[in-house]
């Protein structure tokens, strides 16, 4: 279980992160460290109506795996946005306390496992055995997901990351099909292993931004903007449907409303 002070500072580093994007009202932290809950900010849009509620949930924080889930499904049931948030930790932590954890860290002998003969002995070292909570998480939006990196000290600052977790191919063909079949094996994509591809980094000079990838799923994940100019092309995608939706008047010029939604979030039509 991840201690209470660790919990702490990584919701914090959060919360600063989307205060500092200056486009949220952030709840102040629950009691039980599990979760934030924050709502657009007025000022960046056009009535109350066009306000969200996010839910940014840290799955290695609930009790359960089971109790993570039930608390997204309901926060969607409510029509919130959940955004789940991994815990990395640090070398330092135990293993059930942190994630992204090496297969070869679990046991060594996965280098001599002929499954993985379709890698290298470089990939091989770098594979994930995902945790249960990791899995939740992947469920629940798919395999781009988003840690929390704790800090090591005074010399490396807290982040957030975010990797894509490609699904390791396993292949069987070394055993005989009556093996297999009383094994349950077969050859495809691993749902427990994972070789992990870096995305992108927040550091604590960054604001955090939510993009909604799924509205009627009500999922969201976190990424990184420091100005609406520096923003990837999906945030920017993003920010122009939200001023078209915004400012109705403008729907056949787009360019134009997001001019307004950036330079005058108080003007209306």
């Amino acid at each position: 279980m991840v201690s209470r002070q660790d919990r702490t500072r990584a919701l914090m580093f959060v919360y600063d992160r989307l205060v500092a994007s200056g486009m949220y009202e952030v709840q102040e932290l629950e009691q039980d460290l599990t979760h934030l809950v924050l709502t657009d900010d007025p000022n960046h849009h056009l009535g109350a109506s066009d306000l969200r509620r996010y839910v940014v949930a840290c799955a290695p924080f609930f009790d359960t795996v089971a109790e993570f889930q039930v608390f997204c499904q309901e926060q969607t049931r409510q029509g919130n946005f959940v955004a789940p948030l991994l815990y990395k930790g640090t070398d330092h932590d135990p293993h059930k306390a942190r994630g992204f954890v090496r297969m070869v860290e679990v046991s060594k002998a996965h280098r001599k496992n002929k499954s993985f003969k379709l890698y290298l002995s470089e990939q091989i070292n770098e594979i994930l055995h995902l945790r249960d909570n990791e899995l939740a998480v992947c469920d629940l939006v798919g395999n781009d997901v988003v840690y929390f990196q704790a800090s090591k000290g005074a010399e490396k600052e807290s982040v957030i990351q975010c990797y894509g977790l490609v699904p390791v191919n396993l292949d069987y063909n070394h055993l005989s099909e009556a093996e297999r079949q009383r094994k349950s094996l077969s050859d495809g994509p691993s749902r427990i292993y994972r070789i992990p591809e870096f995305l992108f980094e927040v550091t604590a000079r960054d604001a955090l931004q939510l993009i909604v990838h799924d509205r009627r799923s009500h999922l969201a994940v976190l990424n990184h903007t420091l100005t609406v100019e520096q923003a990837s092309a999906e945030v920017e995608a993003e920010l122009t449907s939200t001023a078209v939706a915004a400012f109705r008047g403008f729907k056949d010029e787009p360019a134009e409303a997001l001019y307004h939604l950036r330079d005058d979030p108080q003007h209306s039509t």
